[in-house]
């Protein structure tokens, strides 16, 4: 950059010797900061995209167990089936229907989590994007 680039500074700053090395001296960091910052928003895309990805295989997880729980829960002919299948056991389709519950509620929680993460990271992805200016900017003069 050159000293006429910064010449609308001098009003400002023309008191102080070098004045211009001092302003250019604090902003050495921009592009390698800039990298950093690219390079994060890259990694986080990354990680949010396999996370969507998690998220539709829990999703399918927690429908497949829901659908389980409700047969079994609405369905008076798997209730009488499962009760002659364990002898006649009347706590059998109490302690099956507990676990079909069990393991819904665990599906969902796993996908409620992993949501929240996904979350999380989308909003660190937009925290980092709002401090890097866009390309058309960056390639402006001062």
């Amino acid at each position: 950059m050159l000293d006429s680039d910064l010449a609308f500074l001098d009003p400002l700053y023309g008191s102080r010797p070098n004045w211009q090395q001092c302003i250019l001296a604090t902003l050495e960091y921009a592009p390698a900061a800039l990298r950093d910052n690219e390079a994060a928003i890259k990694s986080l895309t990354e990680r949010i995209d396999a996370s969507s990805q998690q998220i539709i295989v829990l999703h399918k997880k927690t429908n497949r167990e829901h659908k389980d729980f409700a047969k079994l829960q609405n369905s008076a002919g798997r209730r009488l089936w499962v009760k002659i299948k364990h002898g006649g056991k009347k706590d059998a389709v109490e302690k099956k229907l507990e676990k079909e519950e069990r393991e819904f509620l665990e599906a969902l929680e796993q996908e409620q989590a992993a949501e929240e993460v996904r979350a999380a990271m989308q909003t660190e992805k937009d925290s980092l994007a709002s401090k890097v200016c866009s390309p058309s900017v960056r390639g402006r003069r001062i």
